[in-house]
């Protein structure tokens, strides 16, 4: 195989391929049929798998398994995989709920339904070029953080997905255009989705964006997560003022329910604690983000693309005194490690009264 970020000869090129998991039931099915067009049609001589789900959830994780295990077999061989999955996300959940720590990607209930620890399951210690999650809140910490290690290049939705769908065609052509250049650097691969999200048109009325990012900074990412919580846990006051601030702050750019931008939050932490340690942690923590997150592209009609969104990428951090998330802390916050879910746990734990922050 030819050097990182060069083109490679066609002796050597096994070549790009796309395989996609689609979720075809309830509000997701009338598109179902148009995104396996607009992909085949878009991605050109680049091969395409594309199956969907239907029916009752039961026997999902199978068929989903089956599916990235191909994808992972493929970039074994020494092709370029893109898995791309299109379902319904949600964020970790709370009471007795025996998977709560775990992302979802697919099924509307039930013990039938797919995680993101499936997925890294699948793939058998496998890592593939890109996974596209087209769901919500699949741009979050928590997904990254368990898909560390899977892919170089990770997109997804900071928020809810409220829009029309990713724009299929134009992004499979991105991709059909790594193959008939024969590349494979994560820097080509950048520039191609960034490209053809980028250039395609608004996907609908509602706030909402996505991601590109590099999972190379992954690691860096979760380290300073958790030195914000270690400095910032020791003065939880001013740190849930900060928290409101930035929950208040990303709502005016996407629709995040219980989660929060982490650029938001580095900088309503900044403003809000007094110690040097916790601005010095911040201050990493916005630079690492901007290093790891490529690109976060408005989706609405009417957004001017010149502007980027927030950050791109979000955790999840409900509203102080009004929600009660169960074994959080235990489940879903240990997942990002121990002093980002000691952190969680005291700011759950603190006062309902805060003092309301003007978003400037």
């Amino acid at each position: 195989m030819g050097g990182s970020g060069e083109a490679v000869s066609n002796d050597e090129w096994r070549g790009w391929a796309i395989f996609a998991i689609v979720d075809a039931r309830d509000a997701l099915a009338p598109s179902a049929h148009r995104m396996a067009s607009e992909l085949v049609a878009g991605a050109g001589d680049t091969g395409v798998s594309l199956i969907e789900l239907v029916g009752e959830p039961k026997g999902d994780r199978e068929r989903v398994s089956a599916q990235v295990g191909a994808a992972a077999a493929w970039a074994r061989e020494g092709g370029h995989a893109v898995l791309w999955l299109r379902g319904h996300g949600e964020p970790p959940r709370s009471g007795r709920d025996l998977r709560r720590g775990e992302y979802r990607l697919f099924g509307p209930g039930g013990q039938a339904e797919c995680s993101v620890c499936d997925l890294k399951s699948a793939l058998k210690g496998e890592q593939i070029d890109v996974v596209i999650l087209e769901a919500c809140y699949s741009a979050s910490l928590e997904v990254l953080v368990d898909l560390a290690g899977t892919c170089r290049v990770l997109v997804g939705i900071p928020g809810e997905a409220l829009g029309e769908g990713f724009p299929w065609g134009e992004v499979a052509s991105g991709i059909a255009g790594l193959e008939r250049g024969r590349e494979r650097s994560p820097g080509a691969v950048v520039k191609a989705l960034c490209g053809a999200i980028s250039g395609s048109g608004p996907r609908g009325g509602f706030p909402w964006s996505i991601s590109v990012i590099d999972m190379a900074g992954v690691g860096d990412l979760q380290r300073l997560v958790n030195q914000v919580g270690e400095e910032a846990g020791r003065e939880i006051a001013g740190a849930a003022r900060g928290v409101q601030w930035a929950r208040e702050r990303s709502a005016l750019s996407e629709t995040l329910g219980a989660s929060c931008d982490l650029l938001d939050l580095s900088v309503g932490l900044e403003g809000s604690c007094g110690s040097l340690s916790v601005r010095t942690a911040c201050s990493q923590l916005r630079v690492a983000v901007e290093a790891s997150v490529r690109a976060n592209i408005p989706m609405m009609t009417g957004t001017d693309r010149a502007r980027s969104g927030r950050g791109g990428v979000t955790v999840f951090m409900p509203s102080i005194g009004t929600e009660t998330i169960d074994g959080y802390a235990a489940r879903a916050g240990a997942r990002i490690g121990a002093g980002w879910a000691s952190f969680v746990e005291r700011y759950l734990r603190y006062g309902r009264e805060l003092v309301p922050l003007r978003v400037p």
